[in-house]
Formats: structure tokens, sequence, C-alpha cells
């Protein structure tokens, strides 16, 4: 087996499988399903910058809850999004979230139960296996990313109804 490859996306490492064939883009375009076993694409580590940055400005303007922000990281895959989320805000922030990656495939959250445990994330990661449609009803969520490889609108009518009373979907 191949050693996986060592990236940094923000300030948050991550192991991935090496891939099996170089995508047309060479790593610089949007991801590919076909060229590793987790996906992720790295042409959208842009928006993952983006959430974390939102994700701190609702915390200075004490528009998040008070206490526990429950967060979905809704199509997880490597977790990199909800690892962030714990790595590159305050310690004061991340302690506040109670993160959560929700992913159908059981090698997804397997390889980000691993990045969490190597590289010792600040706070816990919950990994939720199955269907976002369905796992995303215990209602509550205050932030839910949905960010498919494809159109949003299956999830958009069940992520909806799983809200608090106040949420953030990006």
């Amino acid at each position: 087996m191949e050693e996986p490859d060592l990236g940094l996306e923000g300030a948050t490492p991550i192991l991935l499988p090496t891939p099996e064939n170089i995508d047309e883009h060479f790593g610089r375009g949007p991801g590919s399903k076909a060229t590793r076993e987790v996906f992720h694409n790295p042409a959208m580590n842009g928006s993952r910058t983006r959430s974390v940055l939102l994700m701190h400005r609702l915390f200075e303007l004490e528009r998040l809850p008070k206490g526990t922000l429950r967060a979905l990281d809704g199509l997880g895959a490597s977790g990199i999004r909800a690892r962030r989320w714990l790595n590159e805000l305050p310690e004061e922030m991340a302690q506040r979230i109670d993160a959560h990656v929700c992913d159908i495939l059981p090698t997804s959250l397997e390889w980000a139960r691993q990045n969490q445990e190597r590289f010792d994330d600040r706070g816990a990661l919950t990994l939720i296996e199955g269907d976002l449609r369905a796992r995303v009803l215990n209602n509550g969520w205050h932030w839910i990313d949905v960010d498919p490889f494809g159109s949003p609108v299956t999830f958009l009518d069940p992520v909806i109804q799983a809200f608090a009373r106040t949420g953030i979907l990006e």
C-alpha cells in the first residue's frame, strides 16, 4: 500500500489516499470522484476558507447560540471542513462547536477519523454514517454545510427541517 498524500489546507493538515491516476486538471481544478477512494475537491478550498471566516465573524458578532453550536459538515467526505472549523478558529470559539461529519461512505469517515486522531485536532468530531437526507433529521442543528458534487436541491427540504430555531445553511 502506498503512503497517503500529506496536504495542508488553510492551517489544517490532511492525509488523503494517493490518487489512482492524475485527473485532467493536474490537481488544480474540480475534484474527480474517480481519482481517490475518498472524494476531495481542491477547487473548493476557497469555499471551506470562507466557511471558517463566516463562522468566526458570526461568533464575534454574537449571532450564533450562546452555548454549544451544533455544526454539521453534511456531505463531509474527508471531513476537512469540520476539522478546519476546529483547528482554525480561536480556541474559545472552537471549544463551543459540537462538530459532526456525515457521509454515506464508511471509507470516507475512516479517513476523517484517522486524520482527527493523527493530527490531534482541537475538539472532537462525531462521525455519522448514512444518507444526509435521513441522518440530518435529528433536529436542532445551528450550522449545516451542504456541498454536493452536483445540485443541492434534493438535500434542501430535510436540511431546512433539521434546523434549530435559528441556523446557517451554507
